[in-house]
């Protein structure tokens, strides 16, 4: 199988960024919910900071993976996890990292990309970041994760890492929740302060992040509960 990768991790991003909002601000109290990406020089330079500069809210964020070429069309996707990248996410205060996710597009050919579209949400599956451990050597700094399609619900597993929670269906979670539009009980987020505390101490670390996406929605002084996605 050839090593060179069909569909970029870019593109799984703005794709799969651009059917999330719309399922988000079709709920009361996100209408105006905005999606907050890094240009590729602030990736560079680890301008984490300017995704959340003066905007109080709540945020979910999003650490997209593409999937090796290696992965298989439909049954068994690789992906990667970096250390120092996880570890960093960690960092955040406990009681907001249920908003932090892996998003696991299953989307390695351009043929099952044309397929789908314009529902890519459909088979991109999340990981709770709070849900992964990380083993093997200390110095190991590159963790290889799969998802596979053999049973319901997904397996997810690593021969270097333990995950203890099942992975989600994006589609399932953000757009065809029972509760409908209006409830708000399905969301939660990273207040802002709390953002930006962990941001400055990225900063110090020189941590690097590339595919991090936030959806950000911003403080309503009438709505009582947390409104960005868990």
């Amino acid at each position: 199988m050839s090593n060179k990768r069909e569909v970029s991790e870019k593109t799984l991003e703005l794709n799969v960024c651009a059917e999330l909002i719309r399922c988000i601000r079709a709920h009361k109290g996100c209408e105006k919910a905005v999606w907050i990406g890094m240009t590729q020089k602030e990736e560079r330079d680890n301008g984490l900071d300017a995704m959340i500069e003066n905007a109080p809210g709540f945020a979910l964020l999003l650490q997209f993976k593409s999937p090796k070429p290696s992965s298989t069309y439909d049954d068994h996707y690789k992906f990667t996890i970096n250390r120092l990248q996880h570890e960093t996410f960690l960092k955040i205060d406990p009681r907001f990292l249920s908003s932090v996710f892996y998003a696991f597009p299953f989307y390695s050919k351009w043929i099952k990309v044309c397929g789908d579209s314009p529902c890519l949400l459909q088979d991109t599956w999340l990981v709770p970041v709070q849900c992964v451990s990380l083993n093997g050597r200390a110095d190991q700094q590159s963790f290889q994760i799969d998802l596979t399609r053999i049973s319901s619900p997904i397996r997810v597993d690593g021969a270097s890492l333990s995950v203890n929670c099942k992975a989600i269906n994006a589609k399932k979670r953000f757009c065809d929740s029972t509760s409908g539009p209006g409830d708000l009980s399905i969301f939660e987020g990273i207040p802002t302060e709390t953002l930006q505390d962990w941001v400055r101490a990225v900063d110090e670390s020189g941590t690097r992040f590339t595919g991090l996406n936030a959806i950000h929605v911003a403080r309503d002084p009438t709505v009582r509960t947390v409104i960005t996605a868990r």
